[in-house]
């Protein structure tokens, strides 16, 4: 599969495995998780074909049994001298074998009937595909705020901490530009999904802190413009990576980044390259190096006798 993607000249015969389903990413989806369900059927109902005509009197080795000597193998069927005193959670294992089989029974059915062949094919295909093949003008757009962001990292060197905020994908924008902040400039950084920084965090924020809101106009627009002004309230600064042209969220905070406009799927790598640039030029405004990992600090260099990366 892998060796003919983008490959029209691939071939294999027949009896190869998932010859198939070469170039058609759709069906290669159904036969896995339609062959998943056929498994995970098998073994839910031998389990349960077993476990109705165990003979505790026997020896487990003479009953040619396959499923329950690997369960009593990992401590399951309350074993005791090799036999099985509970069959509660047996019972429950493979019961729940069966109903994860209708499952991925159904999403092969699904992928089969419902979706496209190959889903590159498909209308959400097609737009991922066509973003796909935009996307180093998109990260070329996010770097034209260089400027501003210079100045954004000059008017908060003396932040004392950090908070970033995502919601969706961008959860993990949130979180990797938190750690990148660590490793940088050494600030007290968090990153958060949007929800987990408001049931808790929150109520540490204040006029020391900067929040940053990794911000597009999809999942959770509405929900940021509320926290936009709690975090106002309580007098913290606030900055936002948004989408070029929106407003509404740009003149909630005190720093708007814009970057080009891109599907909520990519938007994490359009929108890390702004967080990333301010790292960098936090820790050269804070007069320290990036790059070493702060080796440069005599006491870490002896730390790091103690550990190994």
């Amino acid at each position: 599969m892998l060796q003919s993607y983008g490959k029209s000249d691939v071939t294999y015969d027949w009896y190869a495995g998932n010859s198939g389903v070469v170039g058609r990413s759709g069906k290669f989806i159904a036969a896995h998780a339609a062959h998943a369900g056929l498994m995970m059927f098998w073994a839910g109902a031998f389990a349960l074909f077993e476990l109705a005509r165990y003979d505790a009197t026997i020896p487990m080795g003479s009953q040619n049994l396959i499923c329950l000597p690997h369960l009593a193998g990992i401590g399951i069927g309350g074993v005791e001298n090799g036999v099985i005193t509970e069959t509660y959670g047996i019972t429950v294992i493979a019961t729940l074998h069966l109903i994860f089989s209708a499952v991925l029974g159904a999403g092969g059915l699904l992928h089969s009937n419902k979706f496209e062949g190959d889903l590159g094919d498909s209308p959400e295909g097609t737009i991922l595909k066509n973003e796909l093949s935009r996307l180093p003008d998109l990260v070329s757009g996010a770097l034209k705020s260089e400027d501003s962001i210079k100045n954004w990292a000059t008017a908060t060197a003396d932040i004392q901490r950090h908070y970033f905020t995502g919601w969706g994908p961008n959860t993990s924008t949130a979180y990797e530009v938190s750690l990148k902040m660590k490793e940088a400039n050494y600030s007290t950084t968090e990153g958060l999904q949007l929800e987990q920084y408001l049931h808790g965090p929150f109520v540490s924020t204040d006029e020391g802190c900067q929040v940053t809101f990794v911000a597009p106009p999809t999942t959770g627009k509405d929900r940021v413009v509320d926290l936009m002004g709690a975090a106002k309230e309580v007098g913290a600064r606030t900055a936002a990576i948004v989408q070029a042209g929106d407003e509404t969220r740009s003149l909630l905070v005190d720093t708007a980044i814009p970057v080009p406009a891109v599907s909520e799927l990519l938007s994490p790598i359009v929108y890390l390259v702004p967080l990333q640039l301010y790292t960098y030029w936090l820790a050269l405004e804070l007069e320290h190096n990036p790059d070493t990992f702060r080796l440069d600090d005599p006491r870490h260099l002896s730390a790091k006798a103690h550990y190994q990366l």
